[in-house]
């Protein structure tokens, strides 16, 4: 039977690439139009995101998981990111360093990245390079390694427009 399902989806299966650009022109394209709209830059972002990722799932090879599952999983993931980079650093930058009102809330959202393939599919599919599972401690130290970069940003940027 997978055998079934994975000759269907390879045989009508569009190239990775042209899925990518495509994704990557409907995203853009679509945030360009609604900030022209007038929509916030958060808004704007999500709305974007969401059907951008819509519109990938419908070029085959599609996910075996059905739609509404995909949708509501991909709807928390957009709104997670939206709320981890614009409203809580916003917020934080106000009692703590903006480096770590950014770092934090990255570090909190890809650390519950973890959970969203096995609410997608109800099994874990992190795999590294070689295809042995990645286990969480070191998932949680990759998303320190990702908060640094992102307060080391927020640093840099900070640093720049205080010299400008």
């Amino acid at each position: 039977m997978d055998e079934k399902l994975n000759s269907q989806m390879n045989s009508n299966a569009a190239p990775p690439e042209r899925a990518t650009i495509l994704g990557m022109i409907v995203f853009i394209g679509s945030l360009k139009i609604l900030e022209g709209l007038g929509l916030s830059p958060p808004i704007a972002f999500f709305v974007s995101g969401v059907l951008d990722i819509f519109v990938i799932y419908w070029i085959p090879p599609r996910p075996p998981t059905p739609f509404p599952r995909y949708a509501l999983i991909m709807v928390l993931t957009w709104l997670g990111v939206v709320v981890a980079f614009w409203p809580i650093p916003a917020m934080l930058r106000r009692m703590i360093p903006v480096e770590l009102a950014y770092a934090i809330p990255a570090f909190i959202f890809t650390v519950s990245l973890y959970v969203m393939p096995i609410l997608q599919s109800g099994k874990r599919w992190h795999y590294g390079k070689n295809k042995q599972e990645i286990g969480f401690v070191n998932w949680v130290i990759g998303c320190a390694g990702f908060s640094l970069i992102v307060g080391g940003v927020v640093m840099i940027l900070r640093i720049v427009r205080q010299h400008n």
